[in-house]
C-alpha cells in the first residue's frame, strides 16, 4: 500500500479502523462495551488522537503513531507509572488494560499474551512498599549526583543528597530533584506533597560557594526568607519547617492524602 504524506489521508490509512468508529473514543468505549469492560473513557487535551482510560486501579493514557500504526499506552497507578505498551492492535491494548486497570494484575505479573507491555524499572519497588520506594529513589538521586558525565549543577548536590539521606527525619521522606534543586515529599507519587522548602547550591562556582547551600521558596512546600549555610545548616533548616509526624514517606500522591 502506498503510504500518503498527507496527515489526514495518512491517518485513515493507519487507524481504519478507528476512523469506522468515528475516533479513538469511540473505538475504545466499543471494545469496552463489548468486552464487558467497566473501564472509563475519556477525551484528553488532544482531542481525536489521544484519551485516558480509567479503572478501580489506575488510569492509563493512550497515544495513536503518527507516522506509523501504534496504540501506545502507560500504565500509572497512585502515582506512579508502572508500565508503557505498545500494540498495533486495540483489542489487545482493551485486554490488558482489562487486567491492569479493573483486575489489579501488576505488570510484573502479566503473562506472555502481554508481552507488549514492558514493566518500568520502578515497578518491582512499588509493589515492595512505600519504605523501598524510598530507598530506591535514595538510590537513584545519588547514583546520579555522582555521575561524572552530569551538568555541574546536578554533581554539586551530591554531598546534600548523601547528608540528607542520613538524617533521621528527612532521610524519611520521598526526594525528588527539579530545576537542579533538592525536595522532599511525604508521598511516593505525583502530584508530590511537599512539606519543606527546597534546597539548591549557591549559584556561585569558586571552592568556598561549592559548599554551601541555599533554601528557598518554590513551587512546593512552604514560603519562607532565603536562607544559606553549609549542608548540615540549610538541612536542619528544613527540617525545622516539618510538621509533627512527618514521615516516613507514604504510598499516594497529595491529592489522596
Amino acid at each position: 500500500m502506498e503510504i500518503s504524506s498527507r496527515p489526514d489521508e495518512l491517518f485513515a490509512q493507519l487507524y481504519p479502523d478507528v476512523m469506522q468508529h468515528g475516533s479513538l473514543l469511540d473505538i475504545l468505549n466499543y471494545l469496552a462495551q463489548e468486552g464487558g469492560f467497566s473501564l472509563r473513557c475519556d477525551e484528553s487535551i488532544f482531542q481525536g488522537r489521544s484519551a485516558v482510560v480509567r479503572g478501580k486501579h489506575g488510569k492509563s493514557q493512550i497515544y495513536l503513531g503518527a507516522k506509523e500504526r501504534v496504540f501506545s499506552f502507560d500504565f500509572w497507578q497512585k502515582g506512579v507509572q508502572l508500565a508503557k505498551g505498545f500494540t498495533d492492535s486495540p483489542q489487545k491494548m482493551m485486554l490488558a488494560l482489562h487486567e491492569l486497570l479493573e483486575k489489579g494484575t501488576s505488570p510484573l505479573a502479566l503473562g506472555q499474551d502481554f508481552s507488549f507491555v514492558k514493566p518500568d524499572e520502578k515497578a518491582a519497588s512499588y509493589y515492595g512498599g512505600a519504605a523501598l520506594q524510598v530507598q530506591e529513589q535514595w538510590d537513584r538521586l545519588q547514583q546520579w549526583t555522582q555521575d561524572e558525565k552530569e551538568e555541574d549543577f546536578i554533581k554539586r548536590l551530591a554531598s546534600i543528597v548523601n547528608l540528607a539521606r542520613q538524617h533521621p527525619q528527612l532521610g524519611q521522606l520521598f526526594p525528588f530533584i527539579g530545576m537542579g534543586m533538592l525536595y522532599f515529599s511525604r508521598c511516593t507519587g505525583y502530584p508530590f506533597e511537599v512539606p519543606c522548602s527546597r534546597i539548591g547550591p549557591i549559584p556561585d562556582r569558586d571552592k568556598c560557594s561549592a559548599q554551601r547551600f541555599v533554601v528557598a521558596s518554590g513551587t512546593y512546600g512552604p514560603q519562607c526568607e532565603r536562607f544559606e549555610g553549609t549542608a548540615t545548616e540549610v538541612l536542619e533548616f528544613v527540617a525545622a519547617q516539618l510538621p509533627p509526624a512527618c514521615g516516613p514517606a507514604r504510598q499516594g500522591t497529595a491529592e489522596n492524602n
